[in-house]
C-alpha cells in the first residue's frame, strides 16, 4: 500500500509536466496563426489590415505607425550606357559597375498615430571593366533622411498616413578620365587637373506625400504613395521632385499554414542626377519573406532599376538585398 501511495504523486507529477510542454509549445506555435490585428496592443504596432500580415518592402515607405528597427544589405551590378561629366562635357561608356550598400532605420511611436523616423544608408561603386573603370572610377555615397508619419483614417481594412521627410546625399567620385582629360587640356598642370579627380555632390531631398494600405481579403494586401517636394542642386538652384509606387503583399499562412509571403512593387522617382537637373528612374522589386513571427521580419528581395544616362541612352542596375526588421 506504501509503495502504491508512492507511484501516485509521480504520475501526476508527469501529468503535469506535459501539461506544462503543451502549454509552452502552444505559445511558441501561436505566431503562427493569424491574427485579428484589430485587437490588444498589436493592433498598432504591427503591419496588419482585416487580418492581413503586409509583407513589407525596402523600397516602398509603408503606411504603419509603428516602433521598428531595420537593416539592409545588398550587392548589385550596373550595367549600359554609363554616363560622365566633367568640364563641361558629357561622354557615355558601355560596361558594368559593381556596388555594395547597406542601410539602418529607426521608427518610434508616440502613441498610436504618430512616428518619427530616421535612416542611413551607405554604399561604394567600382568600374567593374576597362571603360567603366576610367570613365565613373570609384565612388562612394552616403545618405541620412529623418521624417514623421501620421495616421489621418484608418478602419478594419483601409489606412490612409500622412508623411514627411527630408534627406541629404553625399557623394564622392574619383574618375581617372576627367583627370586625364583635364591634364592634357591645362598642359600637363597638376594642380589644375587634380581638381578634377575628385567630384563631390550633396543635394537636399525634401518631400511631403500620402501613404495608402488596403486589404481585400486575410491573404493579400495593396498599397499605393505619392510623394512630392524640391531638390537643391548645385549653384543653388532647385528642380522639382516626385515619387509614387503601387505594392502588392501576399501571405501563404492564412489559407495554407505555409509561413511565406510575397512582395511586389513598382516605384517611379524623379531625382537629381549628377547634381545638373532631375531624371527619373523606374524600379521593379520582388521579394520573399518569413511570416511566420508577428513582430520579426526577414526576407530576401531583388530589385530592377532603369536610370536614363545621357540622350535617350539608358542603363540598368540589379541589386540582390537581405532586410531584417523587428517590431517592439
Amino acid at each position: 500500500m506504501q509503495s502504491h501511495a508512492l507511484k501516485r504523486p509521480s504520475h501526476r507529477r508527469r501529468v503535469s509536466i506535459s501539461m506544462w510542454w503543451l502549454a509552452l509549445a502552444t505559445a511558441l506555435a501561436s505566431p503562427l496563426h493569424a491574427q485579428s490585428g484589430e485587437d490588444g496592443n498589436g493592433a498598432r504596432r504591427l503591419p496588419r489590415l482585416g487580418n492581413h500580415r503586409f509583407v513589407l518592402s525596402t523600397t516602398f515607405p509603408d503606411p504603419f505607425v509603428a516602433t521598428y528597427a531595420r537593416s539592409m544589405t545588398g550587392l548589385g551590378v550596373a550595367s549600359g550606357d554609363i554616363a560622365a561629366t566633367g568640364l563641361g562635357t558629357a561622354t557615355e561608356a558601355a560596361g558594368k559597375s559593381a556596388f555594395l550598400v547597406m542601410g539602418f532605420e529607426y521608427q518610434q511611436a508616440f502613441g498610436d498615430r504618430f512616428a518619427t523616423w530616421g535612416n542611413f544608408a551607405g554604399g561604394g561603386r567600382v568600374g567593374a571593366s576597362d571603360q567603366t573603370a576610367l570613365v565613373e572610377g570609384v565612388s562612394v555615397s552616403t545618405a541620412f533622411q529623418v521624417g514623421a508619419l501620421f495616421e489621418a483614417w484608418r478602419t478594419r481594412r483601409v489606412l490612409v498616413s500622412g508623411s514627411l521627410s527630408v534627406g541629404r546625399t553625399l557623394v564622392l567620385e574619383v574618375t581617372p578620365a576627367d583627370f586625364g582629360r583635364s591634364l592634357i587640356r591645362n598642359m600637363g598642370s597638376f594642380d589644375e587637373a587634380r581638381k578634377d579627380l575628385f567630384d563631390s555632390r550633396d543635394p537636399l531631398t525634401s518631400r511631403i506625400g500620402t501613404r495608402i494600405a488596403v486589404a481585400p481579403a486575410t491573404w493579400v494586401g495593396l498599397s499605393a504613395m505619392g510623394e512630392a517636394g524640391v531638390v537643391g542642386l548645385s549653384k543653388g538652384s532647385r528642380e522639382f521632385s516626385w515619387a509614387a509606387g503601387v505594392s502588392a503583399s501576399f501571405d501563404l499562412l492564412p489559407s495554407t499554414g505555409v509561413p511565406i509571403g510575397f512582395e511586389t512593387t513598382y516605384m517611379s522617382d524623379q531625382l537629381s542626377t549628377f547634381g545638373e537637373g532631375s531624371r527619373r528612374t523606374s524600379t521593379v522589386e520582388i521579394a520573399i519573406a518569413f511570416t511566420g513571427r508577428d513582430e520579426f521580419d526577414i526576407g530576401l528581395e531583388g530589385a530592377w532599376t532603369e536610370v536614363p544616362g545621357l540622350g535617350q541612352a539608358k542603363f540598368d542596375v540589379l541589386i540582390a538585398r537581405t532586410r531584417i526588421r523587428y517590431f517592439f
